[in-house]
């Protein structure tokens, strides 16, 4: 028994230690997030002065971050730095183009979410400086001695590239109508739309904004119409209450002192009405609680699903290769994308199908991470995958368990294309296009055709008048023929 023989002992117990204080390697990282506090989403109208909101407050326009979302951004930023840079160790301090891959939809917020929360990852401060030879020749092809007060603070400093030393990075983006990127909304997917509609039909829906018509109704009727007969039930209509209920939550974000007076009009402690206000854009939410949430969630997500399982794979087998350090633009270690609630909700709802985890509402500048995470030795079993929301962690999934389950859910492309009606879409345009094909077909055997009965006339005609000249040659010369046998004249002549 190794009990009774203290050095064995020792090293048995010193192995345990060494197995429960060794620190698990972080190999890769993808984060999806919802951009930072914005402008109202909607019922804004123009004014001389730019744009206001249904309660008559000016902002600077719709729907556009605002300077709370781009420090949120920030911070998110700055929490990745400490947790891929300085804890883990994932990335350089420095940043490497072939490290990080950042990529967002295609509107300002996510934009700017996204280049706000790079300046957190990569503080000002960390970029790479020019040498002096650099600098000289770092000026663009204008007149001599323009920019000479810019170049000598940025060189008194150390030759800056840019002020403060920051940095910036490319943002891939794509169009918000392609089809496999945001499926779950329904200007991309048209079978959303139905989904949509019955959401605002459920009975947990309808009850809710029955609750708020008796408890702000009145109220924000007299606030919101001047006139007797434009007055009613705001809250009933699910428009009126969508836009409502956003102005409230962005004015209190985006520290409007309007929002404190609107509290005191309404009779009710601020944190209460947006309890409420939030309460209504968790039922909105793809997602949670909408009528085939899953099938919805499970269709969008699936392209997204399938990309991330890839990268996943091919660094899980750059590592049993024993190439650990690779790094590049087809294998970065650090994925960020940025999005929107709906996006969001729908990636959570995926998980929660899949790996029956929680949902939590969005709020502005929400983070979601998985993190490919190695225990142990280069096998494949060695890995897991780590499920974090808002820094909480939700779920340790062993990696081949994550990759086989999710190879059961994910939905193919002609699943998807199914589910969102592309194949009644490519039907008809496969239809126009043999019609096209047919039309065309059409014209050019008609324009040969033509050709061709132009063409036998013209010879027709040649042949004809050839025919009739050789004819007339032939009578004209007939005199100058000499019989072959001349003609003896009759004896009786």
């Amino acid at each position: 028994m190794i009990f009774t023989n203290p050095p064995k002992l020792f090293i048995f117990l010193f192995f345990i230690i060494l197995n429960y204080s060794k620190e698990e390697d972080l190999r890769w990282a993808f984060e999806i997030f919802r951009h930072g506090a914005r402008t109202p989403y909607s019922g804004m109208t123009e004014d001389p002065s730019g744009f206001i909101d249904c309660f008559g407050v000016p902002w600077i326009g719709i729907k556009e971050l605002t300077g709370v979302g781009l420090r949120q951004h920030f911070l998110v930023g700055y929490r990745n730095r400490m947790r891929y840079m300085i804890d883990n160790k994932l990335l350089k301090e420095t940043y490497d183009p072939r490290e990080v891959y950042l990529i967002s939809t295609d509107s300002n917020r996510t934009i700017m979410s996204a280049n706000a929360q790079v300046q957190g990852l990569y503080i000002p401060g960390t970029a790479l400086n020019l040498n002096e030879k650099q600098a000289k020749v770092a000026v663009p092809p204008v007149e001599e001695g323009i920019f000479d007060d810019e170049q000598k603070i940025l060189d008194d400093n150390g030759y800056l590239t840019l002020p403060n030393g920051m940095n910036i990075m490319p943002v891939h983006t794509f169009f918000n109508q392609d089809h496999f990127i945001q499926l779950q909304d329904k200007k991309v997917c048209p079978k959303s739309e139905d989904i949509y509609t019955k959401n605002q039909n459920r009975k947990e829906v309808i009850e809710f904004l029955d609750k708020m018509t008796q408890k702000y109704g009145q109220k924000l009727s007299n606030i919101l119409y001047k006139k007797e007969d434009q007055k009613s039930d705001v809250l009933k209509n699910y428009t009126k209450a969508y836009y409502i209920f956003d102005t409230i939550i962005s004015q209190y974000t985006e520290g409007i002192d309007y929002f404190d007076s609107l509290c005191e009009k309404l009779n009710v402690d601020k944190f209460e009405l947006l309890n409420d206000s939030f309460t209504f854009f968790e039922l909105d939410l793809i997602g949670n609680g909408i009528d085939n949430d899953k099938e919805l969630c499970l269709h969008s997500m699936s392209p997204i699903f399938d990309r991330l399982l890839k990268w996943m794979d091919a660094k899980i087998n750059k590592d049993i290769e024993g190439k650990e350090d690779y790094t590049e633009y087809d294998l970065p270690k650090f994925v960020m994308f940025s999005a929107h609630d709906s996006t969001c909700g729908a990636f959570m709802g995926f998980m929660k199908e899949v790996f029956g985890t929680e949902i939590k509402y969005p709020f502005f500048a929400t983070n979601i991470n998985l993190e490919l995470v190695r225990d142990g030795g280069k096998k494949k079993e060695n890995y897991k995958v780590r499920y974090i929301i808002n820094d909480d962690y939700m779920k340790d999934i062993n990696y081949i368990d994550f990759e086989k389950k999710l190879k059961e859910k994910m939905k193919s492309t002609d699943d998807i294309n199914k589910f969102c009606g592309f194949v009644e879409e490519n039907k008809n345009e496969k239809k126009e296009e043999e019609e096209e094909t047919n039309i065309t077909v059409y014209i050019i055997v008609n324009v040969v055709l033509s050709v061709i009965s132009i063409i036998l006339i013209i010879l027709i005609f040649i042949t004809i008048k050839k025919k009739k000249s050789n004819r007339t040659s032939e009578i004209d010369n007939m005199d100058n023929i000499e019989p072959l046998n001349p003609v003896k004249g009759s004896e009786n002549e």
